[in-house]
């Protein structure tokens, strides 16, 4: 029999999806505490080929993009995306990567907010190929030079919905 469980609420993969790319866009994208050298959008709409696509983060280099575009849309692919799925989110998270792997995108990470952890890919061919898992922190392809802290990310919703009595 299956176990029914409520959706994981919205706020919260939004509330991750921004400090993970606050985190990735401090060190990578303004250098500031990392190298630099990237371009890190939240949401961006990619229009490649007759495709129309929405990752959670990505990332550009800045060797390859050395602008910043200024359009309504990017259409060069990311050097690297990032999808936040949970239980009970119907965003379609996973469903994107055979895409994103026809599209030549090196390097992707599934950050799980049910499984409390991030997993990383990097384009091997035409295939993904599983490169590391990560909980507490990561260090990873094409991120590795900084480390970046994923404890305070995990938020349960059950023991974390305590509310906060004002500072007066």
């Amino acid at each position: 029999m299956a176990v029914a469980t409520a959706p994981f609420p919205e706020t919260i993969r939004a509330r991750v999806k921004s400090l993970v790319g606050g985190e990735i866009n401090q060190r990578f994208d303004r250098g500031d505490g990392g190298p630099g050298g990237w371009w890190i959008v939240n949401e961006p709409e990619l229009h490649l080929g007759d495709d129309m696509l929405r990752p959670a983060i990505a990332g550009w280099r800045r060797e390859r993009m050395p602008t910043f575009p200024e359009a309504p849309w990017f259409d060069v692919a990311p050097d690297w995306v990032c999808e936040v799925v949970a239980s009970g989110y119907v965003g379609g998270g996973r469903t994107k990567w055979p895409r994103y792997a026809q599209l030549g995108i090196p390097h992707g990470w599934i950050l799980d907010l049910s499984g409390k952890d991030v997993e990383c890919y990097r384009l091997e061919g035409a295939y993904w190929l599983y490169a590391s898992a990560h909980e507490d922190s990561i260090r990873a392809e094409p991120f590795d030079a900084c480390e970046i802290n994923l404890a305070s990310l995990w938020i349960d919703p059950e023991v974390d919905a305590t509310p906060q009595s004002p500072q007066s």
